[in-house]
């Protein structure tokens, strides 16, 4: 009987010690890839400074001295989200997606906003291998196809006036931010250099567009 109960002791041990593993690998998996990290990705935070960083993530403030000798802090950490404030002008978004029943592959959502925001999107494995497709989302290339997608002329604005504006988005940049409650991703395209008027007259025919990962590719919502 006393053996019994050691037994069943032991197995509810050895299960609670189970389930609490697995709570802190579910809550460090972020914290994992951030310290896996290649310098290829940001090349002024090195090994120390990254595992330094994760270290103090799930504490509530992170923040290191990177090799430029600029701040960088961990803004945002779940198990599958992360944001990093690079320096004062830029940003860094890693969103963890599903692919099928147990795969998962990673998106970094790169920003810099200096002078005018300019966002580039890249896909890795959870072992930092590079994923090269555009997994459904524009292509910046495309400069004609970006203005169609992301402009739209009201109706009560002539042709014209219309095409006039869309001649003010010089360069043609992308700024992206990643959810950190759904994965999705808000695309719009970066307002240029413009006083205040010409910003708020341009802003009439910009228009954002989510893109939703549906367990494949991103789809338009």
């Amino acid at each position: 009987m006393l053996l019994k109960m050691k037994m069943k002791h032991l197995l509810a041990v050895a299960f609670v010690s189970f389930v609490s593993a697995t709570q802190v690998c579910a809550q460090t998996k972020m914290d994992a890839l951030l310290t896996t990290m290649p310098k290829e990705v940001v090349p002024y935070l090195d090994k120390e400074q990254l595992a330094e960083l994760a270290q103090f993530a799930s504490k509530g403030v992170s923040s290191v001295k990177n090799t430029l000798e600029g701040q960088t802090t961990v803004d945002t950490i779940s198990a599958d989200y992360l944001r990093l404030k690079l320096s004062d002008f830029s940003t860094l978004q890693m969103r963890l997606l599903s692919v099928g029943d147990t795969a998962q592959i990673l998106c970094v959502v790169k920003t810099v906003k200096r002078p005018v925001a300019d966002s580039r999107v890249a896909f890795y494995d959870t072992q930092w291998k590079r994923v090269d497709t555009p997994q459904g989302l524009p292509v910046l290339a495309d400069i004609d196809g970006l203005l169609d997608e992301f402009t739209e002329r009201p109706d009560t604005m002539s042709v014209e006036r219309y095409q006039e504006l869309r001649s003010w988005i010089e360069p043609v940049l992308l700024q992206v931010d990643a959810s950190d409650q759904t994965d999705a991703l808000v695309y719009e395209l970066s307002m240029p250099l413009l006083n205040k008027d010409d910003r708020r007259q341009l802003a009439v025919v910009m228009r954002r567009q989510l893109y939703r990962w549906d367990g494949s590719k991103f789809k338009k919502d």
